[in-house]
């Protein structure tokens, strides 16, 4: 019996000494991971890595699209444009509707970003012509947003936003029942 109670008590001797162990590993290791998530201040130039350990571009970006609009001087040449800013124009497709225009243009300018367009109603559309481009494009609108009796509302985010160069953008709405914003900065 002896034999059985010393293999016993030596069994829990290691389990103890095993626990304690991972216990001290466990509170020695707490301050190294610590100091790993900690901000860091650095000054000068400073490589940063992007996910993949590669480089992030930080250059200002040309000029973007076919007619070179201007490109984003941002920190790391990205251009987003998620939030709303302002109310560019409102029209209505009802022509009984005074007060309202069915057409609303956009001036073109480089500091106008068209961020969303909302349609609501039961019978609009929304045609977006850019007519100083009807030599590249074609006359007639570029795209055509709808609203109907099943689907009466239609939000059209641009999260990179639109940018109102080289040419004004002319939105023109037909139909007999609907409204329509545009937003951006």
């Amino acid at each position: 019996m002896d034999e059985l109670g010393g293999a016993r008590r030596d069994m829990r001797q290691t389990w103890v000494i095993a626990i304690v162990a991972i216990a001290v590993l466990f509170v020695a290791g707490m301050p190294a991971v610590q100091a790993a998530v900690q901000k860091v201040r650095v000054q000068g130039k400073t490589k940063v890595a992007d996910s993949s350990g590669g480089n992030i571009d930080a250059k200002n970006l040309g000029g973007l699209g076919l007619l070179g609009a201007p490109g984003s001087n941002g920190a790391v040449a990205v251009r987003n444009f998620a939030g709303g800013g302002g109310l560019l124009g409102a029209g209505d497709c009802n022509p009984a509707t005074p007060g309202r225009p069915a057409s609303v243009l956009v001036e073109a300018s480089q500091n106008t970003i068209i961020t969303a367009i909302i349609i609501t109603g039961t019978d609009a559309t929304v045609g977006v012509s850019a007519p100083d481009l009807d030599q590249l494009l074609g006359p007639g609108p570029v795209v055509t947003f709808s609203v109907d009796a099943t689907q009466s509302n239609q939000f059209i985010g641009l999260g990179n936003g639109l940018n109102v160069f080289p040419s004004e953008l002319v939105f023109d709405c037909t139909g007999t029942d609907g409204q329509f914003v545009i937003l951006g900065q």
